[in-house]
């Protein structure tokens, strides 16, 4: 991790002589824009960056998305990922859909297995922008490449009798080491380990290796202190993994329990505040933050409504947060604003049913 010390050792190892002189500016200009992005993050504690979130919730501000920025929908009415350009409000107009991923129509995937990919749940960006992690309720999880749309890989956590009754992800989260971890909320494999083999040819090269957590929904990878983090109905666990690619498997180190006025949190999304060592987590009513320093919660606010989804920009974007606030059963029509009255940022029109929405930066290698 690049510290204050980082900084001056890497600044003055480039620094010798004149013709060192543009490296060194260059490691002045990084090492100044990490210690700008950390000034909140790593430097104020919890209670400070929930009250933060809070005022600006209860001040209705809506904080300006740049250029270039675009959100990315788990979409279940037809089984896709979109994402969409939030300067064009009506999503509806085909000019505001900048990519696609229809699990109808995608290549690379069987055509039995295309009902797996029902009710997508989850539209996780990786690698710079470059691929998306995504998961279906039916049990379907794949990588997605972006901009061709090409499925690198894909693999059904539910056997083809099964239902979404059986396992239901919500959620994934790509490993370091390329395996990844699946949280659903279904059933006794609630938490699953996909052993990916270096080389593949099929789904069936994909091993599963499951666990029991009660009802899993959110599951991130903390890479500052290695730990796997799940979120539950009335839990959050830390898990420590084991890099073994062939044999993965986790040990729980954290557990601790969380309740909203005395009734189970009912989890729902985990990630992170971007460059902060923050945990946003939504559960049955209420938004709530984890230190993963100091393993201390802070309320940022209770709500009447569940949250499916949270997402803020990271600090160079705009710090600006959306969510998907369910306006029928499970899913909404729109997506809104983090904020007092909850301002809408896009609608594709009626009968669409967003799970999820996260931001999405652009493709890290084009910015």
């Amino acid at each position: 991790m690049l510290t204050i010390g980082l900084c001056f050792k890497i600044i003055d190892s480039m620094s010798t002589g004149k013709k060192h002189l543009t490296a060194a500016l260059i490691g002045i200009s990084a090492c100044t824009m990490y210690l700008n992005a950390c000034a909140e993050g790593c430097m104020t504690d919890v209670d400070t960056f929930a009250e933060s979130m809070r005022n600006s919730f209860s001040a209705g501000e809506i904080k300006k998305i740049p250029s270039g920025v675009k959100i990315a929908c788990a979409e279940q009415k037809t089984k896709s990922i979109i994402i969409f350009e939030p300067s064009i409000g009506d999503w509806g107009n085909p000019d505001a859909i900048y990519f696609k991923w229809d699990a109808n129509t995608a290549p690379g995937i069987r055509e039995a297995d295309r009902i797996k990919f029902e009710s997508p749940t989850e539209c996780k960006i990786l690698e710079g922008g470059r691929k998306m992690l995504v998961t279906a309720s039916m049990g379907g999880v794949a990588i997605v490449e972006i901009p061709s749309g090409k499925t690198l890989l894909y693999k059904s956590v539910t056997a083809p009798s099964e239902t979404w009754r059986d396992a239901n992800p919500h959620s994934a989260e790509m490993l370091p080491d390329g395996n990844i971890a699946v949280a659903s909320s279904f059933g006794k494999r609630n938490l699953i380990l996909l052993g990916v083999p270096e080389k593949f040819s099929s789904p069936e090269d994909i091993r599963e290796f499951p666990m029991e957590f009660l009802s899993a929904h959110g599951v991130v990878w903390d890479e500052s202190h290695e730990i796997l983090w799940v979120l539950g109905y009335e839990e959050l666990a830390g898990f420590k993994y084991n890099f073994d690619k062939q044999n993965p498997s986790v040990k729980k180190i954290f557990s601790a329990q969380i309740l909203t006025n005395g009734k189970p949190f009912d989890g729902h999304d985990l990630v992170f505040a971007p460059e902060t060592p923050f945990l946003i987590m939504t559960g049955d009513s209420e938004v709530r933050l984890f230190d993963t320093r100091t393993r201390k919660f802070a309320t940022v606010r209770i709500f009447k409504d569940k949250l499916k989804s949270i997402s803020m920009l990271p600090q160079k974007c705009g710090s600006a947060t959306i969510t998907v606030k369910p306006e029928k059963e499970y899913w909404a029509e729109t997506v809104r604003f983090f904020s007092k009255n909850f301002p809408v940022v896009g609608n594709m029109g009626a009968e669409t049913k967003f799970y999820k929405a996260r931001w999405y930066c652009g493709r890290d290698d084009m910015l």
